[in-house]
């Protein structure tokens, strides 16, 4: 179903637009124009209005910024940009959760059902964050989840080495205490 405002293709028997939230219960798209001339589209198409996206054009009051979905909740579109591997979410899990405001990450600290989280904060991580905060831009939202990814790095490889550290460490100790009572 086609939203009679912008030409977003919805799902069937929607009554909001999922894009540009315009009424679409049965109104005729004459009257979701409001008075504009007869073959004359009420904004630009989907393709035009997120142009800017992919070319990394962002302007205040521009197409994109003005359709900006971020913080929309679970029913906005969420540009193709955004889409994909969420390193920060799948390293952080949680964490990385409460920061973004997607509380189901939090499912991550359940028992067994934690390590499949992780897996599915790594695959949605970028979606659900894309909807539940707002972000001023694609950029603004790539830079943060790019600082994401760096800390959950940081973090593994700070684990590596002191499990490492901890690894070599340990025995020693074990022996030199263990050496000092025998005296």
């Amino acid at each position: 179903m086609k939203c009679p405002k912008c030409d977003w293709e919805n799902k069937d028997g929607a009554i909001r637009c999922a894009l540009c939230n315009a009424d679409m219960s049965g109104e005729p798209a004459a009257a979701a124009c409001q008075g504009q001339q007869a073959g004359q589209p009420s904004q630009p198409s989907v393709g035009q209005q997120y142009s800017n996206f992919s070319s990394g054009q962002y302007q205040p009051g521009g197409p994109a910024y003005s359709n900006n979905t971020s913080g929309g909740g679970s029913t906005v579109f969420v540009p193709l940009e955004v889409r994909g591997w969420n390193w920060g979410a799948f390293l952080l899990g949680w964490i990385w959760a409460i920061a973004n405001r997607t509380w189901i990450g939090l499912l991550a600290l359940v028992p067994y059902i934690g390590v499949i989280m992780w897996v599915v904060l790594g695959v949605k991580g970028n979606e659900w964050a894309w909807q539940n905060r707002r972000w001023d831009s694609v950029e603004q939202f790539k830079a943060t989840q790019r600082v994401w990814a760096y800390w959950g790095l940081a973090m593994i490889i700070l684990s590596f080495i002191f499990g490492l550290l901890l690894g070599v460490l340990l025995p020693v100790f074990v022996r030199a205490r263990h050496a000092a009572q025998m005296y």
